[in-house]
C-alpha cells in the first residue's frame, strides 16, 4: 500500500466477500499530478486478494464488487489496481474479457 500513498488518498476501505472469495477493497482518489497525467476523474478501485494462487473466482469477485454500492457510481470503470499474493507470473489460466474488466 505504501506504493500508492504518494499519488493517491485512501477514501474508503472494506472487506468484501463474493464468489467464495474475500477481497480487501479500497477507493483511491488520485492526487492532482496523477489526475493530470492519467486523466482520472473518478476514484480508482484497488482490490487485494490474499491468496497464494490467483484464480478466476478472484476476478469474478472483483467484477461483482464493481457493481455494488458504493463502488458502482464512484469508481472509474476503465481501470483498477488488483493485487495478489500469487508470485507466479503465468496467468494463462485467467480468461479476461477486455470489455468486462480492464487492469
Amino acid at each position: 500500500m505504501i506504493t500508492f500513498i504518494h499519488g493517491f488518498s485512501f477514501n474508503h476501505a472494506s472487506e468484501q466477500t463474493s464468489a467464495n472469495t474475500v477481497l480487501f477493497v479500497y477507493l483511491l482518489e488520485a492526487k492532482d499530478h496523477i489526475k493530470e497525467q492519467f486523466g482520472f476523474e473518478k476514484e480508482i478501485l484497488l482490490a487485494y486478494a490474499p491468496y497464494p494462487k490467483m484464480e478466476p473466482r478472484s476476478l469474478q469477485a472483483l467484477q461483482n464488487v464493481l457493481m455494488k454500492y458504493p463502488f458502482h457510481n464512484r469508481v472509474d470503470t476503465l481501470s483498477c489496481f488488483f493485487i495478489s499474493d500469487d508470485n507466479d507470473n503465468n496467468t494463462d489460466q485467467l480468461e479476461m474479457s477486455p470489455n468486462r474488466i480492464l487492469m
